[in-house]
């Protein structure tokens, strides 16, 4: 069976930004080799189209979002991923990660969530995330400390009291095991993934295998992100962080083998419990 991958995956470690400095641990990393490929997808002809759903309920570490269901965009099917040749596809019975089928979502703003301000709007957060693809240095934040290169406080109370004092973000040592640390804006959700279960068509022709579900009530929410330049009005982080370098990983997903090429991160896909599937529209 052909297919076209239009993202990879990797596994990421992500705690949500509080207070100046985040330690990243590998607490939340399940599995650090199985990687998700997205592919899009359109229902087959003759097939009625989605039925959007409202007052759909998810939570997550950053809180709960109420959101109404849109349209299909894409399959994330496990895979493996090697930077030297093509590796193994993934064993189904080996691996705990699902697949997944996502929806571009709409925030909600008749009952918003945590997530939303009182008008349904999403409230921007900031995460720290560690990845495979990023081996920079990290940025270790220090507000309230004397630097030419930061910039001056505004009043007493944004510095500690301390109006001549500069707050700013600077270079650290990398994570000892697994990376650098880089630190995303998380400007809005856009879509939700639902873990599905794969089923093989009689007489396809495609090496496909029946897939059953692992964490039926654990799905993926998605946020656009984009790499921080600051932690603050006042807390800028200097030099600025690294951007992603261009990779070429080998991909193997049971669809097809692929050789990609990497661009720039995209979106944060964070684990997310359903609340509510909601009602049709």
């Amino acid at each position: 069976a052909a297919a076209k991958a239009i993202a990879l995956l990797p596994p990421a470690v992500k705690e949500e930004r509080v207070v100046p400095p985040i330690v990243p641990t590998l607490a939340d990393l399940i599995d650090p080799a199985t990687h998700l490929v997205a592919y899009p997808i359109k229902r087959s002809g003759g097939q009625a189209k989605h039925q959007k759903r409202v007052d759909v309920l998810l939570e997550n570490q950053l809180g709960t979002l109420r959101f109404e269901t849109q349209k299909e965009e894409r399959l994330l099917a496990p895979a493996n991923k090697s930077l030297e040749s093509m590796p193994p596809m993934p064993d189904g019975l080996l691996i705990e990660v699902d697949h997944y089928k996502c929806y571009k979502l709409k925030p909600s703003r008749d009952v918003p969530g945590s997530q939303q301000d009182a008008r349904g709007k999403f409230r921007p957060r900031q995460v720290l995330v560690i990845d495979q693809f990023e081996n920079g240095r990290p940025f270790v934040c220090q507000p309230g400390s004397p630097r030419k290169e930061g910039r001056r406080c505004k009043d007493d109370r944004t510095c500690g009291g301390d109006k001549d004092a500069f707050d700013f973000c600077q270079q650290g040592d990398p994570h000892p095991d697994y990376g650098a640390a880089h630190l995303y804006d998380l400007r809005k959700p856009k879509r939700f993934c639902i873990p599905v279960e794969k089923r093989a068509l009689p007489d396809s022709g495609c090496p496909v295998k029946d897939s059953a579900l692992h964490q039926p009530t654990v799905g993926l929410a998605c946020y656009e992100a984009k790499l921080a330049k600051r932690t603050g009005p006042n807390l800028k982080i200097e030099p600025r962080q690294a951007k992603h370098v261009v990779r070429r990983p080998f991909v193997q997903s049971w669809l097809a083998p692929h050789q990609v090429t990497t661009s720039r991160e995209q979106d944060l896909c964070i684990p997310s419990l359903l609340l509510d599937g909601g009602a049709p529209r």
